[in-house]
């Protein structure tokens, strides 16, 4: 029977240590992490494999920047299909609505990464370009709203988005993000080797 007690209120102890650390409180002195969202919108109007390479490019340096200072969610779920570039995605949705879908995040800051369509000739030069909005939730208002272009007669597409990136980062990024990691150009640099 003394088992069986001791069982119980041991059971009760830990039960109890379970519900204090799920508490939404936050030790004192400990700040929580901003939450970002961040959402992919447009298309580059070219091939499939360009669209997947652009998204694959872009989360690799966005989780390099915003981890692990920044609670970061990344969403596909908006963006307009390779094949369509007419078609209505999350970058032309006003501000007010583009807060609302995020709404059950509870995000601080919501960065809408929009792709613009790649240009491209036989003997010209290739054009990038990526539009930036960033909403800042809680004073529901745009805090960053750029268009960033990059035109290269021999670099591949790695070499656009790491400069379109570079750009983002240096120019918005840093001004509204203290606490990111910063990428360095040496390290930009070696992942955009030409491929021609």
């Amino acid at each position: 029977m003394k088992k069986l007690l001791f069982f119980f209120c041991i059971t009760i102890l830990l039960l109890s240590n379970l519900s204090i650390g799920n508490c939404s409180e936050l030790p004192q002195g400990v700040k929580e992490k901003p939450t970002i969202m961040f959402a992919f919108a447009g298309c580059l109007n070219k091939y499939k494999m360009y669209d997947d390479e652009f998204i694959k490019i872009t989360k690799r340096q966005t989780q390099k920047a915003f981890l692990p200072n920044y609670n970061l969610y990344l969403s596909e779920q908006y963006k307009k299909p390779y094949n369509a570039p007419d078609a209505p995605d999350i970058a032309s949705l006003a501000r007010e609505d583009v807060i609302d879908l995020f709404k059950s995040f509870h995000p601080d800051y919501i960065i809408i990464y929009e792709a613009l369509p790649f240009q491209s000739s036989t003997l010209g030069p290739k054009t990038s370009g990526i539009h930036l909005k960033i909403i800042d939730v809680s004073h529901n208002q745009y805090i960053a709203d750029q268009t960033f272009n990059y035109s290269s007669t021999w670099a591949n597409l790695k070499g656009h988005f790491n400069a379109m990136y570079s750009k983002v980062e240096s120019e918005v990024y840093s001004k509204h993000f203290p606490n990111i990691t910063l990428a360095t150009p040496k390290n930009l640099a070696a992942e955009s080797t030409p491929n021609d």
